[in-house]
């Protein structure tokens, strides 16, 4: 049952748009020394870091490759519904965050014993 919560939570962040939320603010810091495209992207880090913080921390394990893939389909389906209202601001730090996700991805791959897919 908190595997479902965990999902859940994690899809509805992204959703709601609260990672990209944490992910400008943290992002806006680096955004003063380095481009906005590299602000997003430690920005993204940081906060997916966090989120694998948490699954580890509240599931005994790193976050499910899955879960970072339903991620990412929201991520694009809200960019894909939301095209003409997004601001190129916006569409960096979506990508920014993508590319976030797909790092993390591949720590995760790399750091965790037995690989989580699910």
């Amino acid at each position: 049952m908190s595997t479902a919560i965990a999902y859940i939570a994690t899809i509805a962040a992204v959703i709601l748009t609260v990672t990209a939320l944490l992910q400008a603010i943290i992002g806006r810091l680096v955004g003063r020394l380095a481009g906005p495209l590299l602000a997003a992207l430690v920005g993204g880090l940081v906060v997916w870091l966090g989120i694998d913080t948490l699954w580890l921390w509240l599931e005994g394990g790193h976050v499910p490759l899955a879960a970072l893939a339903a991620a990412i389909a929201a991520l694009f389906a809200h960019s894909a519904i939301s095209k003409d209202e997004l601001t190129q601001q916006s569409n960096w730090i979506m990508a920014g965050e993508a590319w976030a996700i797909i790092l993390v991805g591949i720590y995760v791959v790399i750091v965790s014993e037995p690989i989580r897919w699910y």
